[in-house]
């Protein structure tokens, strides 16, 4: 008897965590990112500050914050796969200080593209592998003394990697995702400037199934 619960059990942990990614249901989720090397918009998360004192005794004071949060919105087209739209938005303000003249900037972006994840065979610890990409605009003002200069900029990211969904009780799972993203600013008329970016960052979400 003893014996037959433990196979029972056995069995019904292996279908809850096969049920969580199975056709038909609704994936929502939400997180943020962290960059390694240079930061590209949507790989930055916190606050710096630097002191800089040249050799004629001038001193730089430079500080920074940013924050980004990242939702989505997908659906289980088959077994294991889901496949939806991404959200993106991002937020950063830094203040740069000089002979006693201050500059402050602010730097917005906003982005919707879609994506595809594929998760692998797993009970409590479930590999998967995403792509994505992403569409927006980029929002940028500078001021410096009384004067203020607003640029404005699309963007485009694409991106992918590997992760995995740490499963929380029946609904639910910790998403952590190492990812490589190709990040670009695009020229456009009323300022042609154009700037890509490559790097590797870590992604960590919260991840939602629904029937």
């Amino acid at each position: 008897m003893k014996k037959l619960f433990l196979v029972i059990a056995f069995l019904s942990l292996g279908f809850i965590s096969n049920a969580q990614t199975e056709k038909g249901k609704f994936l929502l989720g939400a997180g943020t990112s962290f960059s390694v090397g240079e930061s590209n918009g949507y790989m930055s998360l916190g606050s710096s500050s630097s002191t800089i004192v040249l050799s004629d005794g001038t001193t730089i004071r430079t500080k920074n914050s940013s924050v980004n949060f990242a939702p989505k919105v997908g659906y289980f087209f088959i077994d294991n796969f889901a496949a939806g739209l991404d959200f993106a938005a991002f937020f950063s303000k830094g203040e740069n200080d000089q002979i006693g003249n201050t500059s402050k900037n602010k730097t917005n972006q906003f982005a919707i593209g879609p994506f595809a994840r594929y998760y692998f065979s797993g009970k409590k610890i479930k590999p998967f592998l995403e792509v994505n990409s992403l569409f927006g605009v980029r929002n940028q003002e500078s001021e410096v003394g009384a004067t203020t200069i607003g640029y404005k900029y699309s963007i485009t990211n694409v991106g992918g990697g590997l992760g995995m969904a740490i499963l929380i009780g029946e609904r639910s799972a910790l998403d952590i995702l190492a990812s490589y993203n190709s990040f670009t600013i695009n020229e456009n008329e009323d300022n042609p400037f154009s700037s890509k970016l490559n790097n590797i960052g870590i992604k960590v979400g919260f991840t939602i199934f629904l029937k």
